[in-house]
């Protein structure tokens, strides 16, 4: 991994968390209204050889997500295992408001510390991470 792609796990790691779970109820939802018709739509002839049916487009879409949330987890995942290489318990506090969404700016003034040190510490939490 890079430091680039590091910096972004870290950043956007709280709504990835979020995303995980959003997706996962939705696949794990059954609707209905797929493939159930009534009324004068149910008996009416269906056109042979024109796009997909919606039980179709449904499938489609669902294999996508499912595909988009196994390259979230990857994403998670990465930071996870290496989570242990953080032992310094400023840079263990850092990391965990910052997987939590805490802001820069936040965090700066949680820690008593300027956004610039904070910014320093991020730094060396990457490069921890990338040492793998």
């Amino acid at each position: 991994m890079t430091r680039e792609e590091i910096h972004n796990m870290i950043r956007d790691y709280y709504w990835i968390i979020n995303e995980i779970k959003l997706l996962k109820s939705e696949l794990n939802d059954t609707d209905a209204s797929v493939t159930t018709q009534y009324g004068t739509e149910s008996v009416m002839p269906k056109a042979k050889g024109s796009k997909p049916d919606t039980m179709t487009f449904e499938i489609i879409r669902r294999d996508k997500q499912s595909k988009r949330v196994e390259q979230l987890e990857s994403k998670v995942k990465f930071i996870q295992d290496n989570m242990h290489k953080i032992t310094d318990e400023r840079q263990r506090v850092i990391l965990d408001h910052l997987l939590d969404g805490m802001s820069i700016t936040k965090l700066a003034h949680h820690m008593g510390v300027s956004r610039k040190k904070i910014y320093q510490i991020k730094d060396e939490i990457i490069d921890l991470m990338v040492s793998s």
